[in-house]
């Protein structure tokens, strides 16, 4: 299949502080030992956080961007645009792009039957 139509999900998630501390973190780590990656044009501070990154491994390359805004203690929304083109395997050289956008709201601190780390469709 080439391409997709648009798709809207909402998710209404929980975290607690030391795991959005730790997601927070984990753009500066490289998940896969394979793969390298390289942040440029950083951009941090209190309201925003956007940076350029491309990474390689033995089986792909990756480019793109991630922006994220706090908007105020309760808003934030953002962007990323990412494109992965495999070296090898059936969609070698065939670059495949994810561009999502989204939308943060706080809802308050009980996360009612959603667990910490845990997230569910809304609709």
């Amino acid at each position: 299949m080439m391409g997709g139509a648009p798709q809207t999900s909402v998710m209404r998630s929980c975290m607690t502080k030391e795991q959005f501390d730790k997601w927070n973190d984990s753009f500066h780590e490289n998940k896969d030992k394979d793969e390298q990656c390289t942040h440029t044009n950083v951009i941090t501070d209190v309201h925003e956080r956007t940076f350029d990154i491309n990474c390689t491994s033995p089986t792909a390359k990756s480019a793109g961007r991630i922006q994220m805004f706090i908007d105020s203690d309760e808003k934030g929304h953002g962007s990323v645009h990412m494109v992965r083109t495999a070296s090898e395997g059936p969609q070698a050289m065939k670059p495949i792009t994810v561009d999502v956008k989204f939308d943060t709201h706080y809802i308050g601190s009980d996360c009612g039957s959603i667990k910490p780390g845990d997230a569910e469709p809304v609709r």
